[in-house]
């Protein structure tokens, strides 16, 4: 960013917080130069544009330095990609006879099978029969 950029932001952001009181505007400008002066004019509007938005404070630059990457991803002209469903997706149906109940246990217990297969060796024994004392604090 060059200076008549920073004096620009300031003057937006400025307006956006009108009981801001700026006591040495040329030095207030010439810090701002210093710490924001090596980022991307585009960047810092966004994040100052995320950053009125979303404080009713008056902005540090550090705070528009935070702000530039959450900003350049709400703020983006590009598009944006989009998640798609798996083309084939998988279902398993409950058996006809079965509870949901039944079910959920019949798959718990698949589980610790092959959890024991796995690891025949474990000590800790495994109470299956029941899904709900699966968790430590059930026991």
């Amino acid at each position: 960013m060059n200076r008549n950029e920073i004096i620009d932001l300031l003057e937006i952001v400025i307006s956006a917080y009108p009981n801001t009181k700026i006591s040495d505007p040329s030095a207030m400008a010439t810090s701002w130069e210093m710490v924001l002066g090596e980022y991307e004019a585009q960047a810092i509007y966004k994040a100052a544009r995320l950053h009125m938005a979303t404080s009713p404070f008056f902005p540090k630059p550090a705070d528009l330095i935070e702000k530039m990457t959450r900003a350049e991803m709400l703020y983006t002209d590009r598009p944006r990609p989009v998640l798609e469903p798996p083309k084939r997706a998988k279902v398993t149906a409950i058996p006809d006879g079965m509870t949901e109940e039944e079910f959920i246990d019949s798959v718990w217990n698949a589980v610790v099978e092959t959890e024991r297969e796995m690891y025949p060796d474990d000590p800790q024994p495994v109470d299956s029969d029941v899904l709900g004392r699966s968790l430590p604090y059930e026991n």
